[in-house]
């Protein structure tokens, strides 16, 4: 009996250990029309290690969209909605031209493409941290036109993490 039950619980081990600890969807758009956004979809794990793929990133317009020539990812130690003093580093870039044939509809991305991936050649941005303690960063999507003072022309999200000066452990 036993023995049927841990064959049983392989496979749902197997499916389950597939995915991504996390997900993140930024857009960017007004709102003025509907279906107006271009967005950046995040898949990671909690454990990020330097010279690893850390980061899978696809991307997307809705029909309404106006596109700009080019959209970066970049992190950053603030929070540009709340703070006048942003530095960023971008992480990963795409123009125009690759995004066009990257539709949204239906809040799904029709694109056969694979994630892209981003790794690290090392963890200088990140601060060390003490036993228990957590800092933050954010990702920040914008375009080659965004306005940090308009915060329809960007998006971020907060991550928290702690670095032992090995291994980046985030937590959205």
């Amino acid at each position: 009996m036993k023995k049927k039950m841990m064959l049983c619980l392989i496979p749902m081990l197997l499916l389950t250990s597939c995915g991504y600890d996390n997900e993140i969807n930024l857009g960017i758009g007004d709102g003025t029309k509907v279906e107006d956004a271009v967005r950046i979809y995040l898949n990671f794990n909690n454990v990020w290690e330097v010279q690893k793929d850390v980061l899978f990133i696809n991307y997307g317009h809705e029909k309404n969209a106006v596109l700009q020539d080019e959209y970066n990812l970049a992190i950053s130690k603030t929070d540009p909605i709340f703070s006048n003093n942003v530095e960023l580093k971008n992480i990963y870039s795409f123009t125009k031209e690759m995004l066009e044939p990257n539709t949204i509809s239906n809040n799904k991305l029709n694109s056969q493409e694979k994630y892209n991936s981003i790794k690290f050649d090392d963890f200088n941005f990140f601060e060390k941290t003490e036993n228990d303690e957590m800092k933050k960063f954010y990702f920040v999507f914008y375009n080659n036109i965004s306005d940090f003072k308009n915060v329809t022309t960007y998006n971020t999200s907060e991550i928290s993490y702690s670095f032992d000066g090995n291994k980046v452990v985030v937590n959205k």
